[in-house]
């Protein structure tokens, strides 16, 4: 039989008598198993953090510092099993009314006066405790937490205790906002004896900063505190401490923020937005910041970068500066990378590099801190880094298991065109090993790019068909099928594999690039069979990419309806499907009326059954059906109205929206990077590299050498504002109003009765620049008009019904009192 599950220690053995003895305090580094505990890596006594290169040789006085654990004594068992009553009455809300509520929290803080710190330590008293101050007001918690001072450490480091300090912290965020605005706090009155009044949250929160002055580095490698120093420094910059969509973030875990969200903590939902903070919290995050910086030698450094407690509060602390002070960010980053501006002036990319950094870029830990300095570097710097430790390599990093998500990030957040068309020339020839490798997600990456910065469109397209296969004309026509399915031709027309989700992102990412380079996915999906493209409509995978073909606002009009027309008669089964409704959504959005028209009669014969289905009532809910059964002028004349507001956004928001998108890239194409040095070998180039001269004329086949643009962008400035469009509609209506003009147009019906294909065509020829520019207030003054009018001719019409019906009612009635009048007659006369 199997033997019970004992507890190791004293409580497990027995004495010579048969009698079991009371076990000490419970070891601190057993595993948290509370439910809304964070996970946290702790090692133990046996097995010491990873060491492969012998970074962490010598003494650390971070590392060996040991903290005192808090210990309070034990609770009394009728103060537990009162607590025990209090989270019943918690969790079940038995309050009448607030007044119930504010008295009961009255009555527990009583209780609660000078055994705080047994409670903060307690196993189950912390975690009522954290419910207690999610319901309690402004006071009840300036009153706990003064009497925190000179024990915030040894709670910090406690393995409930720092639980209790999280919850407390991020409501005193909220408290210290209102002290700010100057919004009312409730204050009680004194107790007798008390001298000093109660100080405010903002001077207790200070206080508790300067407290932990001397251990910032040490408490940041603490498995219990680490979580607590990340709570405060996101308090001092002022940003939320909760994210809006539940998950993971840089303070709890998937598993805590789940348990949050089970429990209802409406009290937290506050956090999720950004907070006003005083002037005094910015001068503590920069003197955290610079005695983190200051406290750290080389070989400290070296050990918080790849510690997996240390590593996230770093990350944290990268990000917060960079949007606060961009010179201090990058002194911070420069001591995590061993100095790496004090070696620019090295002619030898090999020279610059430290062996510590290398590893770094590879290791499950510090890749992720590495990744977090691409992101906030400055533009200087990034090229520094680049040329240093990426460039020449970025294929073999590639390979790796772990580097290659830090090539990934390097992709993502490239300065300017020139810098990109370096990266993806080293890489492109290598994407057939990256697939055949699972390393996807680079080219997926790269993908990306193009689509931020606008370049690399043509080279990235001609690589991803040749990794694939995907040469000739007949090849090409299965490019979908083989993308989707992450397969090489080869493989595909052998064994096709089922639908991949990498492969759907990286079509979805390709429908974004303009319409000149995605006609290849475009061509290739219709080219496919009906049955082929409707089994993707009902594929969860599938049905993402075609939701593209939809929305994208790169494909042509003209390509969405050949797609609409091309699921005629499928539509009450998409209506029913979970993903196939989507659809539905999608191509109701994009057809003209004449399309929807269709769609509604073949969702009105199957009404019935697309009704009993759950994701049907949606439909027939967002395409008005029932109106369309029983007013189906009105449903029209609707329809139109949204049609034509439609097209006159899409005629003057389109225009501003693509001369932005165009100032915007001109823009990205200012902000170039600063010359490091003059030396053109200090940035991996050659001497004989220089700048062209501008031409005048512009030359569309013109090729452009990547290193030399890089140098040409490095000469120019970074910090250029941002012109913005302003807002033609605005113009235009005051135009309007300024000449009192008004149009008529009455080309209406002939416009609704041309035919598909003819109507496409006029489309998108119609969103050629230069007719816009030339037509537009004609064409803006005529829809206003056409709009009017149509309200006019809907008020007319319910006016005239509203008559008729008064006209019958009355005929009515005088009938009933003619038929009235007659009865009393015939019995007057018997």
């Amino acid at each position: 039989m199997p033997r019970d599950k004992q507890r190791r220690g004293r409580r497990g053995k027995k004495s010579g008598k048969g009698e079991t003895q009371d076990a000490p305090e419970q070891n601190y580094n057993e595993y948290d198993s509370r439910g809304a505990a964070e996970e946290r890596y702790e090692p133990t006594s046996q097995q010491e953090y990873d060491d492969p290169n012998n970074y962490y040789q010598g003494e650390n006085d971070w590392e060996n510092h040991n903290f005192s654990r808090a210990h309070y004594g034990r609770l009394d068992p009728d103060i537990q099993q009162y607590f025990k009553g209090v989270e019943s009455k918690l969790e079940n809300d038995g309050f009448e009314n607030n007044e119930e509520r504010d008295l009961f929290l009255e009555n527990v803080y009583a209780e609660v006066d000078n055994k705080e710190l047994q409670l903060t330590t307690d196993h189950s008293c912390s975690l009522i405790l954290e419910k207690l101050f999610k319901i309690s007001n402004e006071f009840q918690l300036r009153v706990f937490f003064s009497k925190l001072p000179g024990k915030f450490i040894e709670c910090f480091v406690h393995r409930f205790a720092s639980h209790v300090c999280q919850t407390l912290l991020s409501l005193a965020a909220g408290v210290m906002e209102q002290e700010l605005k100057g919004e009312n706090v409730i204050e009680n009155e004194k107790k007798e004896g008390e001298e000093n009044p109660l100080p405010s949250m903002e001077s207790m929160f200070l206080d508790m900063c300067k407290e932990l002055q001397p251990h910032w580095n040490s408490l940041i490698a603490d498995p219990y505190a680490s979580h607590i120093i990340r709570v405060i420094l996101i308090i001092l910059s002022g940003e939320p401490l909760e994210s809006e969509s539940g998950g993971k973030t840089t303070v709890r875990s998937k598993k805590s923020a789940k348990y949050n969200e089970e429990h209802n903590s409406t009290a937290l939902k506050a956090l999720t937005k950004p907070r006003q903070v005083p002037p005094s919290f910015t001068k503590m995050l920069d003197e955290v910041t610079n005695l983190i910086i200051t406290g750290m030698s080389d070989v400290v450094v070296r050990s918080l970068a790849v510690h997996a407690v240390a590593s996230p509060v770093l990350q944290l602390l990268l990000v917060l500066q960079s949007k606060k002070d961009e010179s201090l960010n990058d002194d911070l980053i420069d001591k995590l990378l061993m100095g790496i501006s004090s070696k620019q002036d090295e002619v030898d990319d090999i020279g610059r590099r430290d062996n510590f950094v290398d590893t770094l870029i590879k290791d499950q830990v510090g890749s992720h801190l590495f990744e977090k300095i691409l992101q906030v570097s400055s533009a200087s710097l990034f090229q520094l880094i680049y040329t240093t430790y990426f460039r020449g390599r970025l294929a073999n990093l590639c390979q790796h298991p772990i580097a290659n998500f830090v090539v990934q990030h390097l992709l993502t957040n490239a300065k300017s065109e020139g810098q990109l068309e370096v990266m993806i020339s080293e890489i492109v020839p290598d994407f057939s090993g990256f697939l055949m490798r699972g390393r996807s997600g680079v080219i997926r990456s790269s993908i990306d790019a193009c689509v931020r910065l606008g370049c690399c469109y043509k080279e990235v397209v001609k690589g991803i068909c040749k990794a694939f296969g995907a040469n000739t004309m007949d090849e090409r026509k299965e490019f979908v099928n083989l993308v989707i399915r992450m397969q090489s031709y080869d493989r595909y027309i052998h064994e096709p594999s089922k639908f991949h989700p990498q492969g759907a992102l990286m079509l979805q990412s390709l429908l974004l690039f303009p319409e000149e380079h995605n006609s290849l996915v475009m061509n290739s999906y219709l080219s496919q069979p009906l049955d082929s493209t409707y089994s993707w409509t009902l594929d969860p995978i599938g049905s993402r990419v075609v939701e593209s073909f939809l929305t994208s606002p790169n494909v042509s009009l003209k390509a969405k309806r050949k797609i609409i027309r091309s699921f005629a008669g499928k539509y009450h089964e998409m209506a029913m499907d979970k993903y196939g409704s989507h659809i539905v959504d999608k191509c109701w959005a994009v057809s003209d009326i004449e399309l929807k028209e269709k769609i509604a009669t073949e969702l009105v014969l199957n009404e019935k059954a697309i009704a009993a289905c759950f994701h049907g009532k949606f439909i027939l809910r967002n395409c008005q059906i029932d109106q369309f059964k029983r007013k189906r002028e009105e449903w029209i004349e609707k329809e139109k109205g949204v049609e034509r507001k439609k097209e006159m956004f899409k005629d003057i928001l389109g225009d501003a929206v693509y001369s932005k998108s165009k100032d915007q890239k001109t823009d990205i194409a200012r902000a170039k990077l600063p010359v490091p040095s003059s030396n053109l070998g200090d940035l991996g180039f050659s001497e004989s590299m220089a700048p062209e001269a501008p031409t005048e004329k512009k030359d569309k086949r013109k090729k452009h050498n990547p290193e030399a643009m890089v140098m040409k962008e490095m000469d120019e400035d970074l910090g250029k504002k941002q012109t913005y469009v302003s807002d033609e509609i605005d113009l235009l209506f005051k135009k309007k109003r300024k000449l009192g003009l008004t149009a008529h147009t009455n080309n209406e019906s002939d416009h609704d009765n041309e035919t598909e294909d003819d109507d496409d065509d006029e489309e998108e020829k119609a969103e050629k620049p230069a007719k816009k520019k030339s037509k537009k207030s004609k064409d803006l003054l005529s829809v206003l008009d056409a709009i009017d009018a149509t309200k006019k001719k809907k008020s007319k019409s319910e006016k005239k019904e509203r008559k008729q019906d008064k006209e019958e009612k009355s005929k009515k009635k005088s009938k009933a009192e003619s038929k009235k009048e007659k009865k009393e007659r015939r019995k007057f006369a018997s």
